[in-house]
């Protein structure tokens, strides 16, 4: 893509975990635009990370009721505020941005992506606007794929199936869960095998592993991949960095 053609601006930054998402818009033919959610790095959003228990989402049908991870929700559907006077709701207040973007490039297709914690954030956002597609809201968007980079897990069921559901072939709208080879972050929550009865988070579909043979499909959850060791963590992280994944496309076989 060229730079000539595109352009960057910051739609929403939140003060509770410093939480960025900004779009980019094409100019060339077709257009499209692209919300993109940056990944962990500051401590708070380490702490983001972390926070993997279990909540119901509290406004009634966000994410279709299912179980998600609590430190992903609240990152995007908890309030936080600048002023004693000024609540927000950090989705909503994208989607408000979003839309008065998009009001000027409504032959644009909407993509989404994001890397490691942004990865997470992205996968809920695109169940959101899969969900309420019909909406007044949404309706008017143009959107297609997901593109997901380094992702933990977010979900239980219902919904990874749900999203499966809404992006089979034939829809225009596709996953693509990108996993860089034994990327351990993938493989979180929860943090080891013995959890997992407890915690059964699962990944959307549409995944895909950069391996030294080129890119293969991999199988949907549920079962879970497992959790990796510690040891095997620390080694493995080389493969996590957006430069990591980068490097690897560009040695990875492809067309």
């Amino acid at each position: 893509m060229s730079s000539s053609c595109t352009v960057s601006v910051t739609l929403a930054k939140v003060p509770r975990n410093t939480r960025a998402c900004g779009t980019n818009f094409d100019f060339c033919s077709p257009q499209f635009m692209g919300v993109a959610y940056k990944g962990t790095n500051s401590l708070r959003e380490l702490n983001t990370d972390r926070d993997w228990d279990l909540i119901a989402p509290l406004r009634p049908g966000v994410l279709w009721g299912s179980l998600v991870h609590e430190g992903f929700y609240a990152g995007l559907f908890g309030t936080f505020s600048a002023t004693v006077r000024d609540a927000h709701i950090p989705f909503d207040l994208m989607l408000g941005q979003l839309s008065d973007a998009y009001d000027s490039r409504t032959n644009a297709v909407l993509h989404f992506t994001g890397h490691s914690l942004g990865g997470a954030y992205c996968t809920l956002t695109y169940g959101e606007f899969l969900r309420q597609q019909a909406e007044p809201a949404f309706s008017d968007f143009d959107f297609g794929d997901m593109y997901t980079y380094g992702s933990p897990r977010v979900c239980l069921e219902p919904f990874a199936t749900l999203v499966n559901k809404h992006t089979q072939p034939g829809s225009g709208k596709y996953l693509f869960r990108i996993v860089n080879r034994e990327d351990p972050v993938c493989t979180v929550p929860p943090r080891t095998v013995g959890q997992i009865a407890d915690y059964p988070f699962i990944h959307v579909g549409g995944a895909w592993k950069l391996s030294e043979d080129g890119p293969y499909k991999m199988s949907d959850e549920p079962p879970p991949v497992d959790p990796q060791s510690i040891i095997n963590i620390i080694w493995n992280v080389k493969n996590h960095q957006t430069k990591d994944y980068y490097a690897s496309w560009q040695q990875t076989p492809h067309s």
